[in-house]
């Protein structure tokens, strides 16, 4: 039996565990970056490279681990249809068929549970 939980407590578990990593990988990369900077461990232009590397990073994040989120809020959450419209509407999600949805990293075992999932919706 599935284990049951509500609508908000997956969009609350979605935004710790997709957004926070993201947050760190977007902040954390540069500040970490200006850090070296200033103890002269770096130049100063690994600053720039650093934003790029923590957006490259932070993407990379996001497309691995909302795909987690969304195998295990679909089979989770009983109102799957409230659940997406308010994933999509709090910017966890895109919408279906959105260019930035495809970049989502989906290995086959993956696929095939979300489209066992797409079918219940």
């Amino acid at each position: 039996m599935r284990e049951q939980t509500t609508v908000d407590k997956a969009i609350k578990r979605g935004h710790l565990i997709v957004n926070v990593p993201v947050f760190i990988a977007i902040i954390g990369c540069p500040a970490l970056s200006l850090y070296l900077s200033k103890q002269n461990l770096i130049p100063g232009w690994g600053i720039g490279i650093a934003f790029f590397i923590g957006f490259v990073l932070a993407w990379f994040i996001w497309s691995f681990m909302i795909t987690k989120w969304r195998i295990w809020a679909f089979d989770n959450v009983r109102n799957v249809h409230e659940l997406k419209k308010r994933a999509i509407r709090e910017k966890l999600i895109w919408n279906e068929g959105s260019i930035f949805e495809k970049t989502e990293i989906r290995r086959s075992e993956d696929k095939i549970k979300l489209k066992k999932n797409r079918k219940e919706i």
